[in-house]
C-alpha cells in the first residue's frame, strides 16, 4: 500500500521446498527500486527503497526446484 516500506506476500498455496521466485512490478508513476528478501515457503518480503508514494502491482511467479544432484 501507499506509504510502506515494506510488505509480506504470502502465497496463494504453501510450497513443500523454499521456492525460487521471480517478481515484477507496475504502478503509474515512477517504480522506485526494491529488494526481495525473506523467501520460504509461506510467503517472502518486498523491501523498497524508501516509503512507497502510490499502489503498486506486484507480479510473482515461484517454483520449486527438486534437490539436484551432479555425479
Amino acid at each position: 500500500p501507499s506509504g510502506s516500506f515494506s510488505q509480506t506476500i504470502n502465497f496463494p498455496e504453501e510450497h513443500n521446498l523454499k521456492p525460487m521466485i521471480s517478481t515484477t512490478i507496475e504502478g503509474e508513476n515512477e517504480i522506485i527500486p526494491y529488494a526481495i528478501s525473506g523467501v520460504n515457503t509461506t510467503d517472502y518480503t518486498i523491501l523498497f527503497s524508501r516509503n512507497t508514494t502510490e499502489d503498486y502491482t506486484l507480479h510473482t511467479i515461484s517454483t520449486e526446484q527438486d534437490i539436484q544432484r551432479i555425479s
